[in-house]
């Protein structure tokens, strides 16, 4: 599969009473390949997005290759395993203020 178009994110209002809002993302794809893609952006108006070609779409819906990031359980080369991670080790008594 091959992605064709992407929009990227945009905000959509529903029209129920309760007005959802949601951001949605419209990805286009096919079996077959063809150039150029089209990649929609949406940062400044909602009705006019900006479109810009692309030789191929990656799965992260920016122009390039089709690799993406996979999770790792060791570390590349010889350096030390990381212990924690962003773990909290407060207690549990994370304090935030002005200062």
């Amino acid at each position: 599969m091959k992605i064709h178009f992407a929009h990227r994110t945009f905000a959509w209002e529903s029209e129920a009473r309760g007005k959802a809002h949601v951001h949605v993302v419209i990805v286009g794809f096919g079996v077959n390949d063809h150039t150029p893609k089209a990649i929609y952006d949406y940062e400044n108006d909602s009705e006019h997005p900006v479109v810009s070609e692309a030789i191929n779409i990656s799965p992260y819906l920016t122009p390039g290759s089709d690799a993406f990031v996979t999770k790792r359980t060791k570390p590349f080369g010889n350096i030390p395993e990381m212990r924690c991670g962003n773990k909290p080790s407060d207690g549990g008594n994370l304090i935030l203020s002005d200062a």
